[in-house]
């Protein structure tokens, strides 16, 4: 067997595994899609607590002995995005992991409003928190925040600034998104006794205390009697409403918000069913779709008798549709919450479980509200569930991995709760397998790259539910040596050496030998291979052999008309292969032939080209001859110039 053909099955064989490696990589990797870790633990009064991993949801209490949320309405919390615990707060106290209170005295913030705090990451410094906090109405403590560096203290952190005044006025309603960028936040409060949404921006600079200012919908009264400003208010997960609950006036006002400027606008009211002028909206929550929207009635009293819990569609005229009816259901309903499961839970006034609605994007009852879904292992839940940063919940129902053409697509349901099956469309009618039934997580090779609309449906003991989702499928980049060389080959002569180049802007780059740079540089022959991966994650493997280079030519020849060595030429010898010369070889090729004196008798520019034995059109005597070639050989780096070789040749007749 020849080297040239042991050289191609190495090759075959390097290609094989290395696209081995790429489809391996495909499984998990930078672009795959990672779930906010930084609402995964809750911690409420009174001194309860669960928290949420990637197995589910499970108890986290606080230890015995701490009596950190032992009374108070509003609460909250902030972990890091591994899902580790950095601060709690009780609006005038903050907590570090190890429980500790880390600010001296206490904080303007009232722990009886129901939205007493909010804590939100330096967007670029991440050691750097800020605790926002709002004040009990009829005082002017409003809207404060304050500084907490996460690595004083030997890690402990401390407040490094304290209630930072930014609204004197606000009612004690706060909320916070991310920015259309991700850059950043927007923190959200409302003014009393006007109009007045005021957006606050943290982003890598700190907190911007001069507010994005939206007078939208109704005045929000600051009398007491009239109890306008008791409620909540939040942003729908992806940041594009923000709804508030106000206890006096019944209503629950929905707008539009744009996390690009702040601006509220587009201001819907719902007429709010309450039992009695005793009771009022106060609670409130999005579903992951934002299409739904959750609310509590709660009694003045604030006992837990006669609440009642609405779901709102917003789709549908905002029908509203009681969940807990009496007697099937409890009417002890306070706190909603959205949790990463894709469930809203339900805090129950002065008991130890915690309810949840387990479909909260379906519409009516069919959103399973189960009262008692998850124990609070002897925990009394009071009111509150702790506020985060709405984006945090902003968990897509179906992921899905990887995005590169060819590749198998996973897709992978958030939340299955009462669930029988699943179809799916992947709007894909150039593949025969676009319709898949009965699979929970599927996975599907796109026909091509591109956008598609991706349909499933939920089919259940009581019905059917259709969702969609887009997503895009990326193409792979280029083979690497498609933009440079020729056949995926390339050439080396002895004494010189190559330069190989990937693609250019790509994320990383992989040769045969581990080195990780954009170009390799060969001084041998040899099988050569680069893995590129581009900004989309999306990989491409090529191999490219470099042959080494030879120029053989024949000690003689005999251009006597008997069709047998006719032509004097170069020839290239590649192994043991003796083969024309590649043109693709070589540049600036000369082969000249020379008499005793010097004297040129023949050249040419084109390797497919040879010496018939003539000097013009007569016949050259038989002799001996001197021939000269010169050439470059494409991309290499030669020690001595230009390639120079020559000899002697004998013509015979």
């Amino acid at each position: 067997m020849t080297k040239h053909s042991d050289l191609m099955k190495k090759i075959c064989l390097i290609a094989f595994l290395t696209g081995l490696i790429a489809i391996t990589t495909y499984a998990q990797n930078r672009c795959s899609y990672v779930v906010p870790r930084q609402a995964d633990n809750w911690l409420f009064y009174f001194n309860a607590g669960i928290r949420f991993t990637d197995a589910g949801v499970s108890n986290n209490n606080l230890p015995a002995g701490i009596q950190n949320l032992a009374a108070g309405v509003g609460c909250s919390a902030l972990s890091d995005s591994s899902g580790n615990l950095l601060l709690y707060s009780s609006g005038n106290k903050i907590f570090n992991s190890a429980h500790t209170t880390i600010n001296a005295g206490n904080l303007k913030g009232d722990p009886g409003s129901p939205q007493s705090s909010l804590i939100i990451q330096n967007p670029v410094s991440s050691q750097m928190l800020y605790v926002f906090t709002t004040g009990r109405m009829g005082t002017s403590n409003g809207l404060n925040y304050s500084r907490v560096d996460m690595t004083a203290r030997a890690g402990n952190g401390d407040v490094m600034e304290v209630d930072v005044p930014m609204l004197s006025s606000a009612i004690p309603m706060l909320c916070g998104v991310k920015n259309s960028d991700g850059t950043g936040y927007w923190v959200m409060t409302h003014d009393a006794d006007n109009n007045d949404f005021y957006a606050y921006e943290v982003n890598a600079s700190g907190v911007n205390t001069n507010p994005v200012k939206s007078s939208m919908g109704q005045s929000i009264s600051s009398d007491a009697a009239a109890r306008e400003y008791l409620g909540t208010m939040k942003f729908s997960p992806k940041g594009d409403k923000i709804a508030i609950a106000s206890f006096g006036q019944a209503m629950i006002h929905v707008f539009s918000f744009d996390n690009a400027t702040g601006k509220v606008s587009n201001p819907s009211t719902i007429n709010v069913t309450v039992p009695s002028s005793l009771f009022g909206p106060f609670w409130i929550e999005f579903s992951p779709d934002g299409n739904k929207l959750y609310a509590t009635v709660v009694a003045r009293q604030n006992n837990g008798k006669q609440n009642v819990l609405y779901q709102y569609d917003l789709l549908n005229g905002a029908l509203e549709t009681q969940l807990n009816p009496t007697p099937a259901f409890s009417d002890d309903v306070v706190g909603l919450q959205l949790g990463r499961d894709g469930k809203i839970y339900v805090l129950r006034q002065n008991k130890m479980v915690l309810g949840a609605i387990e479909n909260p994007n379906r519409p009516g009852i069919a959103c399973n509200y189960d009262e008692s879904f998850f124990g609070l292992d002897g925990a009394l839940g009071f009111t509150g569930l702790p506020n985060f940063v709405s984006s945090f919940l902003d968990i897509p129902p179906v992921n899905y991995d990887t995005k590169c053409e060819g590749d198998g697509t996973i897709f992978t349901l958030l939340n299955t709760s009462n669930t029988i099956s699943v179809d799916w469309d992947f709007g894909d009618p150039d593949s025969p397998d676009n319709i898949v039934t009965g699979d929970f997580n599927p996975t599907h090779v796109f026909s091509k790259p591109g956008d598609y609309t991706v349909t499933w449906t939920e089919h259940t003991a009581t019905g059917s539910y259709t969702f969609s989702t887009t997503l895009t499928i990326n193409p792979l980049p280029i083979p690497a040596f498609d933009l440079t060389l020729q056949n995926d080959t390339a050439y080396i002569v002895d004494g010189s050496s190559i330069t190989l180049y990937a693609n250019e802007n790509m994320y990383s780059y992989f040769w045969q030998d581990a080195s990780t740079n954009i170009s390799y540089t060969a001084t041998e022959g040899g099988v050569y291979t680069v893995r590129v991966e581009d900004w989309n994650c999306c990989q491409q493997m090529d191999t490219l052999y470099v042959l080494e280079l030879n120029i053989k030519v024949p000690s003689a020849f005999s251009p006597d008309g008997n069709g047998l060595n006719e032509e004097f030429r170069a020839l290239s010898n590649i192994g043991d292969q003796i083969t024309p010369i590649a043109e693709e070889s070589m540049t600036d090729f000369s082969f000249s032939v020379f008499n005793n004196w010097g004297q040129m008798l023949w050249e040419t520019n084109d390797v497919h080209r040879g010496w018939n034995g003539k000097v013009g059109s007569a016949p050259a005597a038989a002799g001996l001859y001197y021939w000269h070639i010169k050439f470059n050989v494409p991309g290499n780096t030669m020690n001595n110039g230009m390639m120079s070789i020559h000899g002697t040749v004998m013509l015979f007749r």
